[in-house]
């Protein structure tokens, strides 16, 4: 079953149609590339992310669309921090962690007649 689209899907048209990573602000008319995370700062009025304001999105749609990237930013930091505490989980104490295929440790050895 395919993810639901984002409601912010609501303020934004892909250009060209089926590329929903360049789209057209239905507001404004503004072009960008990003999908619609980029489309939410735009509509949020935060400058940088190398996307313009909207000098069409109305203080309501900003508060949401500012809600919309907080949210997004919170469950991407929870996310990072549950990995974080897995990794830590499967490693046994006192031992070292080990990267990389076949569990091989990516400490270099040194020789012991230097």
């Amino acid at each position: 079953m395919p993810k639901p689209l984002d409601p912010f899907w609501e303020y934004g048209e892909p250009d060209p149609p089926g590329n929903r990573q360049h789209l057209s602000c239905k507001l404004c008319g503004k072009k960008m590339f990003g999908g619609v995370n980029r489309l939410k700062y735009h509509l949020a009025k935060i400058p940088g992310n190398e996307v313009e304001i909207c000098p069409e999105a109305s203080e309501e749609l900003v508060v949401k669309a500012t809600k919309a990237l907080e949210e997004f930013s919170t469950n991407k930091d929870y996310t990072k921090a549950k990995k974080k505490e897995m990794a830590s989980r499967s490693t046994p104490r006192g031992s070292t962690p080990t990267h990389g295929a076949m569990g091989v440790s990516l400490v270099r050895s040194t020789p012991h007649n230097l």
